[in-house]
């Protein structure tokens, strides 16, 4: 059953490092793009966390329409151009569905969906609603982002939300269930 969780009640200090999508006016996806990748020996987390990312991206598969990972490239006001990619996208007829996969529910996945992901995804479908959607493992609800959010337990029930904000704890064991169906 889905259940509001309230914006938090302060302001909420967003991660000064995070790069935002201000008044966009263009916007391709990149069929082929490979970013120059700095060799790095991922910490435990990070491999602990591509691991879930991998998963989750194996169950999203699954629904008609799912594009994953797709690369962005925009230009704002100033003419910059940058790039973008949000994990997935899942669009239908009237209402385009963006997720960020974290392994812990964080305010860093509201900044990457809110801030950077959706303008850029509005620009490109201005006439559909737009749902964004952290599936996370780890969901604690004291951890509040600066907008309130729907919190769903199942991410069918997730893609039942027509607008805004929204949340799905998804854990890995929870893979077989979908495949199943």
């Amino acid at each position: 059953m889905p259940q509001l969780i309230p914006a938090a009640a302060r302001s909420v200090l967003l991660p000064a490092h995070h790069r935002r999508a201000e008044h966009v006016t263009f916007v391709e996806r990149l069929a082929e793009y490979k970013p120059r990748q700095v060799p790095e020996l991922p910490s435990r987390a990070k491999r602990s966390g591509r691991r879930y990312e991998h998963a989750a991206q194996s169950m999203l598969r699954g629904f008609a329409g799912y594009i994953e990972s797709p690369w962005l490239r925009f230009t704002d006001s100033l003419g910059a151009r940058r790039m973008a990619q949000p994990d997935g996208l899942l669009i239908e007829p009237d209402c385009v569905f963006v997720f960020e996969i974290k392994s812990t529910h964080c305010i860093e996945a509201y900044c990457q969906l809110k801030l950077l992901y959706g303008p850029i995804v509005q620009w490109c479908y201005p006439q559909h609603r737009l749902v964004l959607i952290e599936i996370c493992s780890e969901f604690s609800p004291t951890l509040r982002w600066p907008e309130p959010i729907v919190f769903c337990d199942d991410i069918v029930e997730v893609l039942q939300v027509h607008s805004g904000l929204a949340a799905v704890q998804w854990r890995r064991n929870d893979e077989r269930r979908y495949a199943a169906e």
